[in-house]
């Protein structure tokens, strides 16, 4: 007889693996609109939740305040985690991607290798990575 066990230990394990690899979705959707809109996108990502906002040209360009709406989906571009997911560690200053998809936390991509992003839930945490230059997004356990 065959039977399935779940590989996670708790709901809050599930719930932050699946909000983890959620985020990391969104990040990957982030990079490819600011490549198809040609403008710089910032991820604000603080708690439990996190938005996306287009800038105001400057050096560096200025996130707006509010989130953006998603072209895809003509919703506010914007997500809270389910229960007690939280961020706990996120960049400082925010993420930002270029009009080429490359990342950045200032005026010009990134020097650091990765920016990373942090959640923890059920006392289990996931590092979302973010490489220089290229943007490729990956979530550890």
């Amino acid at each position: 007889a065959a039977y399935a066990a779940s590989r996670f230990s708790s709901a809050g394990e599930a719930t932050g693996s699946t909000e983890a690899a959620h985020f990391a979705r969104d990040l990957r959707h982030v990079q490819m609109l600011a490549m198809t809109l040609g403008k710089q996108l910032c991820v604000n990502a603080a708690g439990s939740s996190y938005s996306v906002s287009d800038t105001t040209a400057g050096s560096p360009p200025t996130c707006n305040a509010g989130a953006m709406t998603d072209p895809t989906t003509g919703t506010a571009f914007s997500a809270t985690f389910d229960s007690g997911a939280s961020f706990t560690t996120t960049p400082s200053p925010v993420l930002r991607f270029d009009s080429l998809g490359r990342p950045s936390t200032g005026s010009a991509p990134t020097v650091t290798d990765p920016t990373s992003y942090v959640v923890t839930s059920g006392g289990s945490s996931w590092t979302i990575n973010v490489r220089r230059v290229t943007g490729l997004v990956e979530v550890t356990p």
